[in-house]
Parts: structure tokens; C-alpha cells; sequence
């Protein structure tokens, strides 16, 4: 997410928003980022900063990421279930996840179709197996999140729209 974008959202709606630096594959693979994004927000929760203590609703936090940042969106409300209780006063009441970066194995019907010569379906296969920890197939569930077992979701992705004539 861009910091214009960031910066457009907070002053629309009246929220604060934080954004998180994370470390790059390939030298950092999977889950690196999830750690740095955990790390944040644990950061937050015990900054001593009087300007978050007074300003900031820590009981009405929304995870946001747009694509790899909506993966690691996505993972990270998957850790802080686990944590809950270490978290509060934090509590994360949702997830707001644009255009995230999940994929499978299997060619969906829509990426059998792309013809987007500047973003390929064979650059998303290269972008994971950089990122994927060594030694995985591209079917881990890092990368599938309907592979995670006791885990409900419902994902969807978008297909590529055709203008009617």
C-alpha cells in the first residue's frame, strides 16, 4: 500500500494507520515477514508512546495488506488467534486483504487466459519459489491458505472481466 493511499484512508475515515517495514525473500524467506509483522505488533502494544496511548483505539485494530502485504496480513491474524491473550489491550476486530497473494498449484481457469505480458503467471510461480522456505513444493500453505488444516476461510479470487460488446 502506497503512502498516499495510506495517508488518503487515514484522513477519510479518522483512523490511524501503521505500516510496517518486513524483510525480502529470496535473502529472508517465509515466515520472515510473518515474524517482523508480529514483531510490530508487539511493538505497538508495548510503545510507551503518549501519542498512541491517548490517541489510539488499541481495542479496534483492522489488519490491511495489499498483495504480498495481504498475505502477510492474513498469517498474522492467524498468529495473533494464537496469542490473544499476550496481545491485549490490542484486539483485532478484522482483515481488509486487496488483491492478496495466494496461489495454487493448478492454473486456475483465469490465469490460463491472462495475456499480461508485464505480469505472467510464471512470474508469480518465481516470486514463490524465492519466497517459499527451501526445501517445500508450491502447495505449502503459506502460499494456499485452504491447505490449513482447522483453519475456515473462504478466499476468492478475482477473474479477468471481459467487456461485452
Amino acid at each position: 500500500m502506497s503512502h498516499e493511499f495510506c495517508s488518503n484512508m487515514a484522513t477519510e475515515l479518522s483512523v490511524t494507520i501503521v505500516s510496517a517495514s518486513y524483510r525480502l525473500a529470496p535473502e529472508h524467506r517465509l515466515p520472515a515477514a510473518y515474524d517482523d509483522a508480529m514483531e510490530a505488533l508487539y511493538w505497538i502494544k508495548t510503545s510507551n508512546d503518549n501519542w498512541l496511548e491517548n490517541y489510539v483505539d488499541l481495542s479496534n485494530v483492522f489488519l490491511m495488506g495489499g498483495s504480498a502485504g495481504g498475505n502477510i496480513a492474513y498469517h498474522l491474524r492467524l498468529r495473533a488467534v494464537e496469542q490473544v491473550d499476550t496481545l491485549l489491550p490490542l484486539k483485532i476486530k478484522g482483515l481488509i486483504l486487496h488483491q492478496h497473494f495466494f496461489g495454487v498449484v493448478e492454473r486456475t481457469e483465469s490465469e490460463l487466459r491472462i495475456d499480461n505480458p508485464g505480469f505472467p503467471p510464471c512470474f508469480s510461480d518465481l516470486m514463490w519459489e524465492l519466497s517459499l522456505p527451501m526445501g517445500v513444493d508450491r502447495d505449502h500453505e503459506y502460499r494456499n491458505p485452504i491447505l490449513m488444516e482447522g483453519v475456515r476461510c473462504w478466499v476468492s479470487w478475482g477473474s479477468i472481466d471481459r467487456p461485452s460488446n
